[in-house]
């Protein structure tokens, strides 16, 4: 992977706020060759939980999670008032 400014300024924001998807990438990331100074010990920061914050991300996923719920649902009951054509078993 060859690592530029602006890339690791990416991926050293990522060790510092990335969420739990981005961070999983990196699980078992190694660097096999860079110039860039320190690069394999910021590699090993990215896949750590902070464990700061966690209440604040839990709360934000249950909140996405119910209102993905709801524009389900929404969309599901407006669908089958109006017959959506070509949506299986909601119209003709």
């Amino acid at each position: 992977m060859q690592i530029r400014d602006h890339h690791q300024r990416a991926v050293d924001h990522l060790a510092e706020k990335g969420n739990e998807p981005s961070r999983a990438a990196f699980e078992g990331a190694f660097v096999a060759y860079s110039h860039v100074p320190d690069l394999d010990s910021l590699l090993q920061r990215v896949p750590v939980y902070l464990a700061a914050g966690h209440d604040k991300r839990i709360r934000a996923f249950y909140s996405m999670a119910f209102i993905q719920h709801w524009f389900i649902h929404e969309a599901e009951r407006h669908c089958i008032v109006r017959e959506c054509p070509g949506v299986p078993g909601l119209g003709s």
